[in-house]
């Protein structure tokens, strides 16, 4: 297989339709298990000057975020914020988060009013910005009391990313809350 030329992140969703249950619709969990169980070396994600990124590493990764998420209290039907910058680390991020919470994303260009405005009103869980970059997301969040969790992109090549780092520094009570899972 060839792997397409683009100027643009291309995500491989070919035979998505194709199940292995009954079910006509399918969590975006079960269509990349299905896809990484059938073929698992197929490309999923490519980006120019990146290696592709397969259907199994993919799907490493984006069971990597549900247990960090799971880790501070946050599973399905909890809302995680996004402040990345466009790529395939976004790419990835967006599929992990949306395949285990409800996924956010945010547009960088907000100043700290809007940052603050949309955080309370989607009433999120968690914000997840890249680490290095400064944002008034953070500032928000933080204000707020919402942990904000920095994703590690690896540098050299399309790997996704190298994790996710939970950083709460205003910690919330999740004994409570059990751990959900995909």
């Amino acid at each position: 297989m060839s792997i397409p030329t683009c100027p643009v992140l291309a995500l491989n969703v070919r035979g998505a339709t194709e199940s292995t249950s009954d079910s006509p619709h399918q969590s975006i969990y079960r269509l990349l298990e299905f896809h990484a169980r059938r073929t698992p070396e197929a490309i999923a994600i490519v980006a120019p000057g990146r290696a592709p990124l397969t259907y199994s590493r993919l799907v490493n990764q984006v069971e990597d975020v549900a247990r960090t998420l799971n880790a501070i209290g946050i599973g399905r039907n909890d809302c995680v914020a996004m402040v990345l910058p466009k790529g395939p680390e976004k790419a990835v991020a967006h599929l992990a988060v949306a395949a285990s919470a409800t996924c956010a994303p945010l547009n960088q260009a907000y100043k700290a009013s809007e940052f603050d405005l949309y955080l309370t009103d989607l009433n999120a869980k968690a914000l997840i910005v890249q680490s290095g970059i400064d944002s008034p997301a953070i500032t928000a969040a933080q204000k707020l009391g919402i942990p904000v969790i920095k994703l590690l992109p690896c540098q050299k090549q399309m790997r996704g990313y190298s994790g996710l780092q939970a950083r709460n520094d205003h910690t919330r009570n999740t004994k409570d809350s059990p751990s959900r899972r995909m």
